[in-house]
């Protein structure tokens, strides 16, 4: 694994030359990494700088990365370590396969409820924010579930890929709802995180969107830029097309240990 001082001497020097990254192939950008490694004598296997290359195409070069304790540490978050797995595992699979059902089933009025409410109360942990939508929205939500559950039971290829066993209605009911409050939940906090993050790194003041601004796509500003945060799979879910082409976004991915968030078009649309 390549260190971190070896990849900012190399992302320097790729910075100084005002490189347009993006249009550059795999092929040709590997070979400008190994120039700048031979004239600098930065010290790099071939197969590494074949990685590092592929990763830059694919984040750019404006990235950060948190780990994820800092990151909930940060916002005073507390997390269920089950709850974050199913938060990754649902953005990973979710947004490839069945990208609009959350949309299909709640409407933007309702989304945008959740959103006042959580940003009002500013929970800290999943219970808490499960107590606050029950209380809130108990039968209004209750009906959304029914009609997702009954969306999910008709998807079968939903279970081919998947270990649980989600397959009789109460059991997808459950995950139904489970879903709402995990990934709203998460949502809501790497959403405003992420954007918090970029904000302090370019020394900019930020601001969270309005109800009315967010049901337009924007998520919040920094500085007077409006932008736009989602999770990076949403690269290759059907959902991008419904975005405004002029918000520039801000992508956000978990590993196991980290959150990665990348900013390039805030930089390349400046």
């Amino acid at each position: 694994m390549l260190s971190e001082t070896k990849i900012k001497k190399i992302v320097s020097h790729l910075h100084n030359e005002n490189l347009n990254v993006q249009k550059l192939s795999a092929s040709k950008l590997t070979v400008k990494l190994k120039n700048i490694c031979i004239m600098n004598d930065i010290k790099i296997e071939d197969s590494k700088i074949s990685n590092l290359a592929e990763h830059i195409k694919k984040y750019g070069l404006n990235e950060l990365k948190i780990s994820l304790a800092d990151f909930l540490k940060m916002f005073k978050v507390s997390f269920n370590r089950s709850h974050l797995r199913q938060f990754k595992e649902d953005y990973s699979f979710i947004h490839k396969q069945i990208s609009k059902l959350f949309e299909i089933c709640f409407s933007k009025k309702q989304i945008g409820s959740l959103y006042d409410l959580f940003m009002y109360h500013r929970p800290k942990n999943i219970s808490t924010w499960r107590k606050l939508v029950e209380k809130e929205y108990g039968e209004d939500i209750q009906i959304q579930i029914d009609n997702m559950t009954s969306r999910l039971l008709k998807m079968t290829t939903f279970f081919s890929s998947r270990p649980a066993k989600r397959k009789t209605r109460k059991e997808m009911e459950s995950y139904a709802y489970n879903f709402l409050i995990i990934n709203t939940f998460y949502g809501f906090v790497f959403q405003f995180g992420s954007l918090q993050c970029v904000a302090k790194k370019l020394k900019l003041s930020y601001r969270f969107g309005t109800d009315d601004e967010d049901s337009k796509g924007i998520d919040g500003y920094i500085g007077k830029k409006a932008v736009n945060v989602k999770p990076f799979s949403y690269c290759y879910s059907s959902g991008q097309k419904y975005l405004d082409k002029n918000i520039p976004l801000v992508f956000y991915e978990l590993t196991d240990s980290h959150v990665i968030i990348n900013y390039e078009q805030i930089m390349v649309n400046k």
